[in-house]
């Protein structure tokens, strides 16, 4: 057991030296916004967003 889920694909991203936060922010969050239409919304309805 390794201690991480076999999915865990965020910690080999974060290792690429050559990504900027720019590329991990369109991989990280851009994407899942694409995908479900309604995240963007719900997201900025939250109380953590608004501070």
């Amino acid at each position: 057991n390794t201690g991480h889920n076999f999915d865990d694909t965020k910690r080999y991203v974060d290792q690429v030296a050559w990504l900027s936060a720019a590329d991990k922010k369109k991989i990280f969050e851009d994407n899942a916004k694409k995908v479900y239409g309604r995240l963007g919304k719900r997201l900025a309805e939250r109380p953590s967003a608004k501070q």
